[in-house]
Order: structure tokens, then sequence, then C-alpha cells
């Protein structure tokens, strides 16, 4: 393991694949140890170059190229790693961070599948993830509800009926598939925004994510530019950063 160390606390850290852990997950929480016990912190999104086989933590430019190079000995690794674990249970740390915008639209009328008069939404994402730029599309239906407390007063609520994901990645072309289970979105009809925090599955994918699982959370703030009217049509855009734990 080599450990590059460059300017505004940006570092980049090589594994050889042979004679370490070979999943990302167990990869990210390798890193995470060894950062902490060198006394540094893991900061912003973690890039992976599947060329040379290095996470980076911020995107580095060519102002960049100067660096420190420490080479990281095989023995404190093992101790690392071996000593105190990298598994994924519940308590494990995420270890998949996403940034993303876009803009969102209604489907059609098949995708009401509460017969509530409101299809579905399609969103098309665009942003920046652990595994490099990944665009996302997501379908997702929701449906008002009686106020429970969860949102502001004066804001109108809404809960999930189903939704899914699709994130594809462009450094690699693989797919990360998943499921959302729950949903809180808040609109406010005097600013036409909304605050929507929903959770979620991973599914698997194509790749190393082809059996992929764990949890997903997602928060985003949204502005209709046309808001719910005859059959539920709206359109709009949207941003929001999500975080996960990839088992």
């Amino acid at each position: 393991m080599i450990l590059y160390l460059y300017a505004s606390e940006k570092w980049a850290l090589q594994i050889d694949p042979e004679s370490e852990s070979s999943s990302i997950p167990n990869r990210i929480c390798l890193i995470d140890k060894v950062l902490r016990f060198l006394g540094l912190h893991r900061s912003g999104f973690l890039y992976y170059n599947y060329t040379y086989n290095i996470f980076i933590n911020q995107e580095l430019k060519e102002a960049d190229m100067r660096y420190i190079k420490l080479l990281i000995p095989m023995p404190l690794i093992l101790v690392l790693f071996f000593m105190t674990g990298c598994n994924n249970d519940s308590k494990a740390e995420d270890n998949f961070s996403e940034t993303f915008s876009g803009s969102f639209i209604s489907g059609p009328m098949s995708t009401d599948t509460n017969d509530d008069g409101k299809p579905a939404s399609t969103a098309a994402l665009e942003g920046d993830s652990t595994f490099g730029p990944v665009t996302i599309e997501s379908v997702n239906e929701f449906m008002e509800v009686d106020p429970t407390g969860m949102c502001p007063p004066g804001d109108i609520e809404f809960t999930l009926v189903r939704g899914n994901f699709v994130k594809r990645f462009a450094d690699t072309g693989e797919l990360l598939l998943g499921t959302w289970n729950s949903a809180i979105s808040c609109f406010d009809p005097v600013t036409k925004t909304s605050e929507t925090t929903q959770t979620g599955v991973f599914s698997g994918g194509t790749g190393q994510f082809a059996d992929a699982t764990g949890p997903i959370e997602i928060t985003f703030l949204s502005t209709d530019l046309v808001t719910p009217g005859e059959d539920g049509f709206l359109f709009g855009g949207t941003t929001g950063t999500g975080t996960g734990n990839l088992e």
C-alpha cells in the first residue's frame, strides 16, 4: 500500500489487489483505518481509479502533481485489518456517497398504481459519487396523506407508494440497482419547493455490484415549475445528496 500526500489536504492511496482485501467496501474500510492510524481523515468524496487501482479523496489537477510518497508496510496493514475487522454490519460506516442534480417529470397514468389520479414521477439525474461520475434514473410514486407532524405547519405531506432506481457509473459502465422502501416529502405550496428524505436498499447490478445489498438514504430539495394539476402532471428540478452502505 502506497500513500501519496498532496497539498490542500488531498491524498491518494494505492492498493495491491492481489495481496490485500479485494472487495471495494473492505478496501474503503481498510483505508479509513490506515488514515486514522496516521492521524489523517477521509474528506470529500472517495474516487476509485480502476486503471491504477488507486483511491483518491478529492479530484486531482495538474497543479497537484507534486506529492510525498509513503510506503505503508504490509505488517501494519494486516494488524489493522485483522485486529479491528472490516465487516459491513449495521454499525459499519457508510462506504458509498453521492451528490446529484437534475430534473423530474410525471410519468404516464399507467404508473398510478394506487388509483389516486397521480402518476409516478421519473427523475433523470447526474452527479458524482464514491465510484466517480454517476447518472441516475429513478421512478417514485407518492401519495398525499393527512399531516403527521413530520412536516412544517402549512406544508403538504406525501409518503412513498413505491420506487426504484438505476445508477450508472461512467468510468466503468457498471450499474447499481435498488428499491425505495419509504420516504417523507414536505411540499410548501407558497414557495413550490419540497424537501424529501428517502430510504431504500441496493438490490444488485452488474460487475462488482452484481450481488450488492445494503441500505441507502438520500435527501433532496425539489422545485416545482409545473405543480400537480390535471392528471397529476408535474415538472421541475432537484438537487441532493445520498449515503449508503454497500455490502
